[in-house]
């Protein structure tokens, strides 16, 4: 893991629907049983196929292809989780700055 690293990492969102990093992907492979698991959402090699490395981002909510949605922890502000989503939830909504295509929140990442 990242954790622990001073200064913020920034993501992409790329038109192949990844969430990137260099070549490190967000990649979901926990299903309903890791729903609100901080340590479930994994930075991987991208691997291009889609599947758990899916993500789209809606109505300022980021969606897993399994349907659920990207939580910050509203206990520290730092941790994030996969969610049922809701849209009424602002712990799930984020800002992506369009000239950059980054987030806002800084992720402890």
């Amino acid at each position: 893991g990242c954790h622990g690293q001073a200064g913020n990492q920034f993501f992409l969102l790329t038109k192949h629907n990844e969430i990137r990093r260099e070549e490190k992907c967000l990649d979901y492979a926990g299903g309903q049983a890791g729903l609100h698991q901080p340590d479930r959402i994994q930075s991987m090699a991208c691997h291009s196929m889609k599947g758990n490395q899916m993500w789209f981002y809606q109505d300022q909510m980021i969606r897993h292809a399994s349907g659920y949605c990207v939580e910050l922890s509203p206990s520290n502000d730092r941790d994030i989780y996969m969610s049922m989503c809701e849209p009424s939830n602002r712990n799930q909504k984020w800002s992506w700055k369009k000239t950059f295509h980054r987030f806002t929140k800084g992720w402890g990442y």
